[in-house]
């Protein structure tokens, strides 16, 4: 006990002498078991029958000693790091002395028997001794890697958010799991809840404690999302606690026990949500019209439209407040493509491939039921997004007007080609310019109506390759296009907009909201800083690398720079209604180690894809993020030989000069991050459906 107590001692003084120091005490309590269980008999070694085996004792002293004599053992540790033991034994049935000894790091035994006696006695010793030593290298094996993971706590503590051996506890992490395509999904599935919950509580924790403290705000505006939502966020925190119980039990069962049990499902779980989806239901179905209350209260009451904008600034709120009104509906359908992917990797007589059925059609029934109410929600979103960033129109989000595309242009005027950002609906072409103000909005200075509106090729003109022109409303645009894709997308939804739009009846056809009065785009170009583009200009901007929000917990009030009107104007691009249907399917959470510019490090961060945009978290609990990376514009693909990344499952993010990489600690989520991020960064090509009305946004 001594013994033990000075090693403790030893590893206060110096923590880098504990591999060394468990490996010698490990050994020295070894040989006390040899000694004591492994007795040496004098008739063993003259055995005549083993005088042919080599012998792995060498003797010492060749000098025949009595059997029944009794003399002293001595076996010494020595190590590499100097210093050494000898421990000396009464053996009491030996017939000699034998002098072990421990050369290196490796552990080898050597040993040497003073008697020459010989025989299997000393064969059965031998191989007892490689034994031995196989068991002490593999107590000194553990010993080291408790000692590393030990020292890499201890010297990363304090510092989680800048680790840059994150990469080795996520290496071991993977190690640890289960290697069953079912025990990820269930573990995506719960990132999942860990960020759905998080959202929820923007609204029904964060948005109440606001509005009880906000008297001359009307309380009866958002009691119907409370009351609708309250059952929602109670029963999804019920879920979560039950799935993070089952992954746990999943991993160390299949740790122990290497077998599955029926702890390694998670169809039974999402089967129970049965009695919620009625909670969902209701929410959905309500919410077009809890958007357009909201819409009138912002537009015409200036005490509503402050609360608005100011909650809207508070760093947990890391979206437009709409988007986390629509994130039970993101959730149902991220339930049916998790739920699929089960069912296409279970056998048919899997244990929980029945429940997983079930759940599933559950959960497409209660889709397809307000399918319809979410599109026109999602529709009308984006149109109050809109409304919210551009300036001079009122009366942009109405019900039966949807979003077709928006993106940059070149607009020939006097001055030349300058950059504009267009807005195409369904009845209406909108043109603007971003004002050099303190709100970053976009300020409108012209309109065309789709009904009329005629379309025509253009040769190229000024330097610019890619030029097409717009006849409506007795003005004529001569535009550009940066590429001869963006050309394409352009063209091709500018016609089918035209050619909807002669299918509608007059009665249908959308009235525009009031605008301010400009005589001409052009005359008031300079009194808002009117950016003028050269043919090679190339945008680049602070939303074009990590934005860090500062560390109080209000922001200054700027413009959210994430928004898909501001990353298309950074960026000079074009998205439309069908990369909005994708981002709106394509979600993803969870561990990510991201590659610092200007070191071999590796910080470990929650991520959260949503939106178009990757959010850093520092962990999984924190509700603000530590930065946001919009990926409009970006491509994904895998490193390069040139990029010098000695690692797996790594992630490339490019766009022109900007390069970002992410690590996953799995096979199988390195494919399902690949696949989500390839989906959402895809350009938009002509495999492009016409329709444009009512289903928009679920093509």
């Amino acid at each position: 006990m001594d013994e033990i107590l000075t090693v403790f001692r030893r590893m206060d003084r110096s923590t880098l002498l504990l591999p060394l120091s468990l490996s010698a005490l490990a050994l020295r309590f070894a040989l006390h078991y040899f000694i004591k269980k492994t007795p040496i008999h004098n008739s063993n070694l003259n055995s005549p029958s083993d005088e042919n085996r080599p012998p792995s004792l060498t003797t010492a002293d060749h000098s025949p000693r009595p059997s029944n004599s009794n003399h002293h053992q001595f076996y010494s540790l020595s190590s590499r790091g100097g210093g050494s033991a000898s421990i000396p034994r009464n053996a009491g049935r030996s017939s000699g002395a034998a002098v072990i000894t421990t050369s290196g790091t490796t552990g080898r035994l050597t040993g040497k028997n003073v008697s020459n006696t010989g025989g299997s006695g000393a064969y059965n010793v031998s191989t007892q001794l490689e034994e031995l030593t196989k068991k002490i290298n593999g107590w000194k094996q553990q010993s080291q890697e408790s000692f590393i993971k030990s020292f890499e706590s201890k010297s990363l503590a304090g510092c989680e958010s800048m680790r840059t051996l994150a990469e080795d506890s996520m290496d071991g992490r993977k190690r640890r799991n289960p290697a069953d395509v079912a025990y990820f999904v269930a573990k995506e599935i719960l990132n999942g809840e860990r960020t759905y919950k998080t959202d929820l509580e923007v609204i029904c924790v964060q948005l109440k404690r606001e509005l009880d403290e906000a008297e001359e705000i009307p309380q009866g505006l958002f009691q119907n999302v409370f009351s609708l939502l309250q059952p929602i966020y109670e029963s999804q925190g019920t879920l979560l606690v039950e799935i993070e119980h089952r992954l746990s039990t999943w991993e160390s069962r299949t740790t122990n026990t290497h077998r599955p049990d029926d702890s390694q499902r998670i169809g039974d779980l999402l089967l129970k949500q049965n009695d919620a989806l009625e909670q969902y239901q209701n929410y959905l179905i309500r919410l077009p019209e809890i958007l357009a209350e909201f819409d009138i209260a912002f537009r015409k009451n200036k005490a509503f439209e402050q609360f608005y904008r100011g909650f809207e600034q508070y760093r947990y709120c890391y979206l437009p407040l709409t988007a986390f009104l629509l994130k039970p509906a993101q959730r149902l359908f991220q339930y049916q493509s998790s739920l699929e992917r089960l069912l296409t990797h279970y056998p048919a007589h899997h244990s929980d491939t029945v429940n997983c059925e079930s759940a599933l059609q559950n959960f497409r029934r209660t889709f397809s039921t307000v399918h319809d109410a979410v599109s026109v929600a999602e529709h009308f979103t984006k149109l109050v997004d809109l409304q919210r960033d551009l300036l001079g129109i009122d009366n942009l989000a109405v019900p039966t007007r949807e979003f077709i595309r928006e993106g940059c242009l070149l607009k020939l005027s006097k001055k030349g080609y300058q950059l504009r950002m267009f807005v195409l609906l369904t009845d209406v072409l909108l043109y603007t310019n971003r004002v050099s103000n303190t709100t970053g909005q976009f300020k409108l200075h012209g309109q065309i109506g789709v009904r009329g509106m005629m379309v025509e090729d253009a040769e190229p003109r000024e330097g610019m390759e890619h030029c097409f022109t717009l006849y409506g409303g007795n003005r004529a645009l001569m535009l550009a296009a940066n590429t001869a894709e963006e050309k394409t997308r352009w063209l091709h939804d500018l016609h089918t907009a035209v050619d909807q739009s002669k299918r509608l009846a007059y009665d249908k056809l959308l009235q525009f909201g009031s605008l301010k009065s400009y005589s001409s785009s052009d005359e008031v170009l300079d009194k808002f800083d009117a950016f003028h583009v050269s043919p090679a200009h190339t945008a680049t901007s602070d939303a074009d690398t990590l934005r860090t929000k500062s560390p109080s917990e209000r922001s200054v009030v700027l413009p959210r720079s994430n928004t898909t009107l501001h990353v298309c104007w950074h960026r000079q691009t074009t998205i439309s209604i069908r990369e909005l249907s994708r981002a709106f399917q394509l979600q993803q959470s969870g561990y990510l180690l991201r590659k610092f510019k200007n070191s071999t490090g590796w910080q470990k961060l929650w991520v959260v894809f949503t939106d178009f945009c990757l959010f850093f978290f520092k962990n999984n609990q924190e509700d603000c993020p530590l930065a946001s990376l919009p990926l409009i514009g970006y491509r994904v693909t895998v490193p390069s030989l040139d990029d010098a990344i000695e690692k797996d499952h790594v992630i490339k993010l490019y766009f022109t000069t900007h390069k970002y990489f992410l690590r996953t600690d799995s096979e199988f989520s390195f494919h399902r991050w690949m696949e989500v991020l390839g989906l959402a960064t895809q350009p938009d090509h002509q495999n492009i459906s016409p329709d444009l009305n009512g289903t928009g946004m679920h093509v």
